[in-house]
């Protein structure tokens, strides 16, 4: 179609060569009539628009003819939304072929001729679709704004610069038209009278590309504060889930949620049903500030990571697709505050990842990791075998991190800080065991310590009907006496009858229940907490710097976990034999006071043989420990540490009792086959009175005390004065030379 056709003259040739649809386009049939229509009139290299009745102009400036024939346009005039021909490229073309269409709208509502409207429609919408087919994506303005557009024919992608204002952070990067059936969803927006519809296309989705926005703003003191004001961000996470599930459902997801920096309120916990990374802003120490933050109402949970079977604390039957897989990282996840203890930060139920994550102030546990494969109850069912967390800043939750159930096993923590939860700071109750590597805790046990009659208590009991009902002082299984104080900071008083909230706590809990053999390295615990407490079979590899620790255990080799069942909450060490028959050494340096279970060096308890059935006499040591002193290179000796100096065994070190049989007259020292080469006794005490033989320098009389019947052997003697025995008194008088 040529546009003198029209009334204006001809341009010169375009130095480029022209598309199929220009050509068709030039040969359209020309229009007769032409003294209504707008005239159109070469002006500066372009064309010039004079509307009948002047009610609109519009000057097209033929600016921009690129290699690959796309002929582009800028408005001027009331329709012009760009006028530099130094502006972005594909922003210019698209917004020039707009301000075109308006023209042409325009120049028909003041009574042009409608085939030359028609005819311009048509060259504008063919150099709309030569424009996409070369690679060139129109932008619009934004998401929302499409409804009221009729976008031409021949466009079948465009993008946005925003979701309801350009700059929002909501701006699509891409969407494909889409057949125009079915249920609009959420990533779907529909355009010219609701008759075609674009789909999003992306694997990178922000909250704002739905509606979001992190303007969340709340206030008041931990623990329970309140929402000022903030948009409801859980549609627009529900949405984005829901998206990314369609994007590879054989696969259970896999696509990505960015949260920009600010603070995202959600009105309801957050269900991962597929595999996910969710990631934000910094986090892992920053605790809301210049970091993303999630924030959740009072007595709500945070994000649940379900598994197949798994929703939330509910099981789903029959079972679905599962969020096993996922990594959360960089995001802070708060509480409001609230009283309900089953409400969780993040519920681990599936295996994941955890990187660079806060969990702060949640009435239940920040880390709740709790997955029973075979588990009837609702909220234990699950499998979460070697999850992972890997730096992270708990606080003001219940229990820090809890780990608990029969899959829950292998799992690691690194770089985890602790800090001011109400029970422990890290709660290992896994059945195999967990690894937990530089972990540091302050402050916690807040509600684990109380003060009774002067003196100050810890809680070792893990049910709380116990420690509200038993008097401190009456049971060191239930309260362990810390020493004396009164009511003051962490230690509450404790009243009988007085139905006060307490939970076992302080930094590490290492917990019996199960049998796990859990391994800690370079553990920090700072004071204003109890001590840490360990059940047995644990390994400490490096030290554990800071507070003190209870029962901190060790076990070499291997066991059926089945029968490593601790009796008690001290520490203890096991060692058993290599498959080679090799048997392994230890050296401990760990001086303590035994009975008070605090940081013992041996604590002797009921062990098993190799059958794993069958269990060895109460007390007893296998195997055999090396010295370094030529004298004593077979020996065990038994020794303690004060200040730097070794010293021999006293009742220090064993307690009043000493060593004690198990049972009266039923334990043997030696055999009649298997003897003792010596024995060094000061005073033996043969048979069943208390009789003894002892012997030393010069005459008994007047000197020793003993029971008649007693021996006495001289040293310094000679014929007739080496033998004495007691015949007579009861105090140091009546030996008899022999």
């Amino acid at each position: 179609m040529a546009l003198t056709e029209f009334g204006a003259e001809e341009l010169n040739s375009p130095p480029f060569p022209m598309t199929g649809r220009q050509r068709r386009h030039r040969a359209a049939r020309p229009v007769a009539d032409t003294k209504s229509c707008a005239t159109i009139q070469p002006k500066l290299g372009g064309i010039y628009v004079q509307q009948a009745n002047n009610v609109a102009e519009e000057v097209l400036d033929m600016w921009n003819v690129d290699r690959r024939g796309f002929l582009g346009f800028v408005a001027t005039g009331p329709f012009a939304s760009q006028r530099s021909a130094n502006a972005d490229l594909a922003q210019t073309k698209q917004t020039s072929v707009q301000a075109a269409r308006a023209a042409i709208d325009a120049a028909a509502q003041g009574g042009a001729n409608s085939d030359i409207i028609e005819a311009l429609r048509a060259l504008l919408s063919g150099l709309a679709s030569d424009a996409v087919s070369q690679g060139n994506v129109p932008i619009y303005a934004t998401v929302a704004g499409i409804s009221a557009l009729s976008i031409p024919i021949g466009i079948s992608a465009l993008r946005t610069n925003g979701y309801a204002a350009v700059g929002d952070g909501g701006a699509w990067p891409l969407a494909v038209e889409v057949e125009n059936s079915g249920v609009v969803a959420p990533w779907h927006v529909l355009s010219n009278g609701g008759t075609r519809r674009w789909q999003l296309k992306t694997y990178e989705v922000v909250l704002e590309m739905f509606g979001g926005r992190p303007d969340a703003v709340y206030g008041g003191t931990a623990p329970d504060q309140m929402l000022i004001s903030g948009t409801d961000n859980f549609p627009a996470i529900q949405a984005a889930l829901a998206y990314l599930a369609t994007l590879n459902t054989s696969r259970n997801g896999g696509g990505r949620i960015q949260l920009e920096y600010g603070q995202y309120y959600f009105s309801k916990p957050v269900n991962l049903k597929n595999r996910t990374h969710l990631v934000g802003r910094n986090a892992a120490g920053t605790a809301g500030d210049f970091c993303t933050e999630m924030i959740f109402p009072q007595n709500t949970g945070g994000i649940a990571i379900n598994g197949s079977e798994t929703v939330d604390d509910r099981i789903q039957a029959p079972g679905t697709s599962s969020a096993g897989g996922s990594l959360i990282e960089c995001v802070s996840i708060r509480s409001l505050g609230g009283a309900d203890r089953t409400k969780h930060g993040i519920r681990v139920r599936s295996r994941s990842l955890l990187r660079d994550v806060n969990v702060i102030n949640f009435p239940g546990n920040g880390i709740h990791i709790v997955a029973g494969n075979k588990s009837k109850e609702p909220d234990r069912r699950g499998n979460a075998n070697f999850w992972r967390i890997e730096r992270g800043y708990i606080a003001g939750n219940q229990h820090g991190v809890f780990v608990d159930s029969s899959d829950v096993n292998g799992g690691y923590g690194i770089g985890l800080t602790c800090y001011h939860n109400r029970g422990a700071g890290i709660f290992d109750s896994s059945f195999l065991g967990c690894d937990w590597f530089a972990c540091g805790a302050h402050g916690n046990g807040l509600l684990s310590c109380c003060s009774y009659k002067g003196n100050r208590y810890y809680a070792v009991s893990e049910t709380s009907a116990e420690l509200q009902k038993t008097e401190p002082g009456t049971n060191e299984r239930v309260w362990a006496l810390e020493g004396p104080g009164g009511v003051v900071g962490r230690f509450r008083d404790w009243t009988l009858g007085n139905k006060l909230e307490w939970v076992r706590g302080g930094p590490i809990v290492v917990s019996d229940d199960n049998s796990s053999s859990t391994v800690f390295g370079g553990y920090l615990g700072e004071p204003n907490q109890p001590p840490a407490v360990f059940s047995d079979k644990n390994m400490s590899l490096g030290g554990f710097r800071g507070a003190g620790s209870i029962g901190s255990g060790l076990q070499v080799g291997n066991g059926v976990a089945s029968n490593f069942k601790s009796l008690t909450t001290s520490g203890s060490v096991h060692i058993s034999d290599s498959a080679s028959g090799v048997g392994e050494s230890l050296s401990l340096h760990n001086g303590g006071d035994l009975n008070k279970r605090r940081g013992a060096s041996i604590a002797f308890y009921v062990s098993y043989k190799e059958d794993g059935a069958t269990k060895r006499p109460a007390g007893s040591i296998v195997g055999r420990a090396t010295g370094k002193r030529p004298d004593c290179s077979t020996a065990i000796d038994l020794v303690y540490f004060d200040g730097g100096k070794q010293a021999l065994v006293t009742s220090t070190s064993f307690g009043d009792r000493g060593i004690v049989a198990g049972a009266d007259t039923a334990f043997d020292l030696g055999s009649n086959k298997v003897r003792w080469t010596n024995g060094y006794i000061q005073h033996l005490r043969p048979g069943d009175g208390d009789v003894f033989w002892t012997s030393g320098d010069g005459n008994p009389e007047g000197k020793v005390e003993g029971p008649v019947g007693s021996l006495y052997t001289r040293t310094d003697g000679g014929p007739g004065t080496t033998l004495y025995v007691k015949e007579t008194g009861t105090n140091n008088t009546g030996w008899v030379a022999k």
